[in-house]
């Protein structure tokens, strides 16, 4: 894993142009130790379950390395547990840029930086639609027990995107109207 000193991660798995479609369980994708990218994905309509601590990810990275670039997370449904979250972050470094998350149902945050673990965080550019009482963004779990979610206390970073980029630009409203020759 990351701790490694001077070594590479056991493994390295690169997830590009992939779609992940109609999964159950509790985590989609488990990175533990080694090194994962995902990139240009597309991650939709699984149904995630929650494992004996409440718990519930698609994209779990416990002491590893994860870049997740230009991918789109819609329409995933969470178990109701005590912490759900689309990308969750133990003792890792995750690196999350370009991403959407859109239309996903009951959950707590839509990344999850578990910061009392020595984890890491960064992204810009990302897109997310998740209404209150959730983060729509990262959430920095900065206080509480480890084993004990419940008594897990954190700050949101919203988001800073305004709307997704991997949408395609609108045309500005003032452009000018042009004909060709006649």
């Amino acid at each position: 894993g990351r701790h490694l000193e001077g070594g590479d991660p056991p493994f390295e798995a690169v997830f590009e142009s992939c779609i992940f479609r109609n999964n159950r369980g509790t985590s989609l994708i488990a990175n533990i130790g080694g090194r994962i990218e995902i990139e240009s994905s597309l991650i939709e309509n699984n149904d995630m379950t929650q494992n004996d601590q409440g718990l519930t990810t698609l994209i779990y990275n416990y002491d590893g390395v994860a870049e997740i670039r230009k991918t789109e997370f819609t329409g995933n449904t969470f178990a109701t547990g005590v912490a759900n979250a689309a990308v969750s972050n133990f003792f890792g470094e995750l690196m999350v840029e370009d991403c959407c998350f859109r239309n996903n149902g009951a959950t707590t945050t839509l990344i999850g930086n578990l910061d009392i673990t020595g984890a890491e965080y960064s992204g810009s550019g990302n897109f997310g639609d998740l209404l209150d009482p959730g983060c729509n963004g990262a959430a920095e779990i900065t206080d509480g027990e480890l084993s004990s979610p419940l008594t897990w206390i954190y700050q949101c970073d919203e988001f800073e995107a305004g709307r997704c980029l991997l949408d395609p630009a609108e045309p500005a409203e003032d452009a000018p109207v042009t004909s060709g020759p006649a």
